[in-house]
């Protein structure tokens, strides 16, 4: 009775822990979630935005263009070319149930020894949203792809961004 109730209290536990952590606010790339950037050449960059969990798509590619917008502003550039843009799903499994030691004796000689399951085994999918994009600074008369206004973007999806407390991790 004693392993129920823990399992009972670990899997209330980790289900807590869970709903308390809410989407994935605007920062930079830390613990596997948040914006980056590289640059390519002296005007090409790959942006990216990876959420959590509990990110919705949505926010993934607002996040994503602000951060492309951003990148332009600290350059010196108001207009941009989104070259590419992507944004992804990856799902991963998540487990519960308990595994503990066995034992035991068998015909003649044979004895075991391995581990055991207790529990229901439970696997859960859990989605986040990774994006990229490839933009590269306007020059009139190019072509390759939608033109953006940096400003014009920063002033818009600004409103919307979550950003970090003061003194938390994100």
């Amino acid at each position: 009775m004693g392993r129920i109730r823990l399992f009972i209290v670990l899997a209330l536990s980790l289900a807590l822990v869970a709903c308390a952590t809410g989407p994935t606010t605007y920062r930079p790339l830390a613990d596997g979630v948040g914006y980056s950037q590289q640059q390519i050449d002296g005007s090409t960059w790959r942006v990216q935005f990876i959420g959590n969990d509990s990110t919705p798509r949505d926010r993934v590619e607002d996040y994503l263009l602000y951060r492309a917008a951003e990148v332009m502003r600290f350059g010196g550039h108001d207009r941009f070319i989104l070259l590419e843009k992507i944004v992804e799903p990856e799902t991963t499994y998540w487990g519960s149930g308990y595994t503990g030691p066995a034992f035991g004796l068998g015909v003649g000689s044979h004895h075991s020894f391995g581990s055991v399951a207790y529990g229901p085994s439970y696997y859960a999918p859990h989605t986040r949203f990774l994006g990229s994009a490839l933009i590269r600074v306007y020059s009139p008369g190019q072509g390759g792809g939608p033109v953006f206004s940096a400003q014009a973007l920063i002033e818009q999806i600004g409103p919307r961004i979550a950003w970090p407390q003061p003194g938390s991790s994100g």
